[in-house]
């Protein structure tokens, strides 16, 4: 794995039409490499991409406070006595109201678990691309068999709807657990800066302890951001492109037209390494913030602690990374039940299980947690 991953000397975002790109293009290429690209073409028979958009080209806002107003996410918006960000929980009309009365404050609806909440509609398909996604899966499943039903288990997943004026942006960030993520414009335009990993270090601050949100921090704080400016890479996604970001890419997006916008986080064993290492390193310093506790509890209840705080910041820990690559192992395995594989194909499988084993191996240490219940 180390050896195909390759980011340094990018110098633009491909830009590639769906019906020139193959899963095994998409994957050796851009998947494998961990690099982007924007995918043009994928979402013409969307049914959002038909309903949630007038003839202008601009949200259809009375379609879609009559099928969902009722739904409920997250708003961002800028406190005006302040200035400082505000997070609020909010119905979808009340967001559609202020959509269509205030053109100076514009708020930005994020991290709606659409599918969840109107399961039955059918908004999208999801890419074939995309469809290795061992996150969502484990969501699905956990649901399904759920006992103890709640409304958070009802909207747990990493299957977003985001929708927001012109002006309004995201600041630099990696995707959770440094997942990769999928973006796709139902209507508007994002602009997207990227930074390869191989330059995360360039966005420290001159402590080592804080990272920049954006890339027009103070230098005299920020002594190397011109440089990590320089290594950016800047791409328009326009309505009905889909953009694939990679594992471990810090980017900012703003979104240069009103937008609506579907977003997935997902990984798999392409990128497990990643997820895994970052579990680890998430799971070092909860040690270290709860250390004072060791003494007053047992060994078991002191790891129990450290999962909790890991899962609280990251929302994964060691725990549910077993649970769900066991979940991915186990619909692979599934689906050998019952039939007999050709030379080449038991071969493919068997590099299957291997390229899992390699990315825990990479994650330094992870596979004590998995190896005897999944190899």
């Amino acid at each position: 794995l180390e050896h195909v991953e390759h980011q340094e000397g990018i110098e633009h975002v491909e830009v590639v039409d769906v019906e020139k790109l193959t899963y095994d293009d998409f994957f050796l290429n851009y998947m494998v490499k961990n690099v982007p690209v924007v995918i043009r073409g994928v979402t013409e028979n969307w049914k959002c991409r038909q309903e949630w958009v007038d003839a202008n080209g601009q949200p259809n806002l009375p379609f879609l406070r009559e099928k969902f107003g009722n739904g409920q996410a997250f708003v961002h918006r800028k406190d005006t006595q302040t200035g400082q960000d505000q997070v609020e929980w909010c119905r979808f009309d009340a967001f559609l109201d202020h959509w269509e009365i205030d053109e100076k404050d514009p708020w930005y609806w994020k991290d709606w678990h659409f599918v969840a909440e109107f399961s039955e509609y059918g908004a999208y398909q999801c890419p074939v691309y995309f469809q290795d996604d061992w996150l969502n899966h484990y969501y699905d499943v956990t649901r399904r068999h759920s006992t103890a039903r709640s409304e958070r288990m009802e909207t747990s997943d990493y299957r977003f709807v985001y929708m927001g004026k012109k002006g309004t942006k995201t600041n630099l960030h990696t995707d959770v657990a440094k997942s990769y993520s999928w973006s796709a414009n139902v209507c508007g335009q994002k602009k997207w800066l990227l930074l390869p990993p191989p330059y995360a270090g360039f966005l420290r601050d001159r402590y080592g302890q804080g990272t920049a949100s954006t890339f027009d921090e103070d230098p005299t704080l920020f002594p190397n951001i011109e440089s990590a400016w320089n290594k950016a890479l800047q791409v328009y996604q326009e309505a009905g492109d889909i953009i694939f970001v990679p594992s471990g890419w810090y980017h900012s997006v703003e979104n240069t037209k009103d937008t609506i916008s579907i977003n997935h986080n997902w990984f798999n064993a392409v990128n497990l390494h990643w997820i895994a290492s970052h579990v680890n390193l998430e799971e070092t310093q909860a040690e270290r913030a709860i250390e004072d506790c060791r003494e007053l509890t047992s060994p078991e209840e002191f790891q129990q602690l450290v999962q909790q705080n890991v899962y609280a910041n990251i929302g994964i820990n060691k725990p549910m990374l077993a649970h769900l690559v066991e979940l991915a192992v186990h619909v692979q395995s599934s689906c050998s039940m019952g039939r007999e594989y050709s030379a080449t194909e038991t071969e493919e499988l068997t590099a299957w299980h291997r390229f899992i084993h390699a990315a825990l191996q990479k994650a330094n240490g992870v596979p004590g947690c998995f190896a005897p219940s999944v190899m």
